[in-house]
Order: structure tokens, then sequence, then C-alpha cells
């Protein structure tokens, strides 16, 4: 079976931001299988999944049953940049008058590197801005929180989580004996999870999580996803991990150099389209060369982040 995305449409190469805001699952998939699927697994129990999953790319689109105080665990770890603090259901027992007769010490380890889990959050709030979440926005939650939404096959579970720095929220729905909902997560879980969120609206202050130093901004080509040059019609500030920015200036608009790893046709291709492409046959085998390894450095630049962010295994 081939992974589809949940609207039955191939939307091409598109960027991080793009694919997660929109729940796309191609995207997902291939980056499980160059990060190496045992390492998400492996990633995913560090960060507080303890369900049994199986070494299968289609983990990365949650193909194996976990609970939703699993999920919560999860991405408690992201809300506490990389550090993940053992869930507990109370705190404290205390009396009337205010005597402390029990207390117990959460347990906290970190399980990630701040600046990942920084960019990831900046990611998702997406969601909510204008991804799968935005008519959150429509039911009147304006706050800055990050999330996701969740649908399974043939819609048996339908979920949602958004979180901030002081809160998380998750909202599932599912029938034990596995029938569809009939509803994706976004239609099912928003309009419940947004009800409760704006009912305790003002319980919690609101406050953004603060950048790590490790953190940077460029100034690039949403299109190409590399370096803006002057001549880009329009750009973006995006910011990256340290060491794992673009480094070369959009090819599309003036630029000079790599073309970008979510730029799909090599030079040749826009060659041919003018016209201009070269006719030599050996001009033409060292061109095919050169695009060889320029594909061959776009594609040791995306292992090196995934690297970072999976750890070498």
């Amino acid at each position: 079976m081939k992974p589809q995305n949940y609207d039955n449409r191939f939307h091409g190469r598109v960027t991080v931001r793009e694919a997660l805001a929109h729940s796309y699952n191609i995207p997902a998939v291939r980056a499980a299988i160059d990060a190496g699927v045992p390492n998400v697994i492996r990633t995913a129990s560090d960060i507080g999944v303890e369900s049994k999953l199986q070494p299968y790319p289609s983990v990365s689109l949650g193909s194996f049953e976990v609970t939703p105080l699993e999920i919560a665990y999860a991405y408690s770890v992201f809300a506490n940049l990389g550090v993940k603090a053992e869930p507990i259901s109370i705190l404290a027992v205390v009396q009337r008058d205010g005597t402390l007769l029990e207390t117990r010490n959460v347990k906290m380890k970190r399980v990630a590197p701040a600046s990942v889990c920084y960019v990831m959050n900046d990611v998702l709030k997406d969601v909510f801005d204008y991804g799968t979440a935005g008519r959150a926005r429509s039911l009147g939650f304006q706050h800055a929180y990050a999330g996701k939404t969740g649908t399974t096959n043939n819609y048996r579970d339908a979920w949602i989580i958004g979180y901030s720095p002081r809160i998380l929220s998750l909202v599932w729905i599912g029938f034990d004996d596995g029938h569809s909902v009939r509803l994706a997560g976004g239609d099912a879980c928003l309009p419940i999870w947004t009800r409760h969120m704006n009912r305790i609206d003002g319980l919690v202050r609101d406050v953004d999580w603060k950048r790590p130093e490790d953190v940077s901004e460029r100034e690039i080509d949403p299109q190409s996803g590399m370096l803006a040059t002057p001549y880009c019609p329009t750009t973006r500030t995006e910011i990256y991990v340290q060491g794992t920015e673009p480094e070369s200036v959009c090819p599309l608009h003036a630029g000079s150099g790599e073309p970008s790893p979510f730029w799909p046709e090599p030079p040749s291709i826009l060659e041919e389209r003018r016209g201009d492409a070269p006719r030599d046959p050996a001009e033409i085998q060292r061109r095919a060369e050169e695009e060889r390894r320029r594909a061959q450095q776009r594609e040791n630049s995306i292992k090196r982040l995934l690297r970072r962010i999976f750890g070498d295994g």
C-alpha cells in the first residue's frame, strides 16, 4: 500500500513548514526513510512513546497504536524545549490549614536539543496560522500556540494537540472497537479543543519560548529555499539550528549558488525549455556529471540535518 496525502493529491517538493501545516504524508515518509526508521523509533522512545513500534516507514504516519497520554508526553518535550518531565497526577497533598502532608518531585531529563525543539515549535505554529487547525482562529482562539492534527486510515482516530510553554491540551476521538468516526482531526476534535481553550483563557499567562543562542535567522526565497537575492520577488525570514542554514544563494532569480534541495528540476531541464541546452556530447556528459555531484551534495546536506536531529545510528 502506497502512502497518500489526506487530500489524495501529490504536491511535489514542499518545505517542512508546508508539509507539517497541511499534514502531508508523503514528505513524512520520505523524511523517516532518509533519517533511518530505527532512529525515528529510538527518538520516539526517548521522548515518551512506550508502545511497541515496528521499523516500517509508515511509523511516521502513526500506523501503530499509542495512547493519548503517550502523545501528550511526547509533545511536552517540545513544549519544554527538549526536557522530558515525568507525568504525574498529584504533585502534593495539602491540608486546609496549609500543612503539607505529601509531595512528589518531578523527574526531568534532557532528551533533545533546545534549538531543534524551538525550530519545531516555530514550524508547528503554522498549523494554527494557516494549516489544518486554522479554523481555530474563526472560532475565537487567537493565541500563538504550536500544534498538530491527526487522522488515521479510514477515520478510525481523530486528534489534535496544541501547546505553549505553559499549557498543553490534547483531544482524541475514536471508538474502542475501531469503527470510523467519519471525521478528520481538524473537523472532529478542533471545535472541542478550541471551546476548552477559550473557556480557560486568562487562567494561564501567555508566554513564548525563549530563543536559544544557537538558532539563527536567514532571509530566503520561499520558492527555492535558498538565500534570497535582490532579484527575488518575495522573501521571508526563516530560522535554523546553527550549522544547518542554507549556504547558497537562490538559483532561480539571478543567483549563482547550488540549486535548492527543494527545487525539483536540474539545470539541464531548465536549459532545454529555454532552448540553450548543449549539443556537444562531451559537454553534455560533463554537465550530467556536474548535476550528479550537485544532487549528491544536496542529499548529503539533508542527511547532515537529519543526523543532527535524530543522532547517528
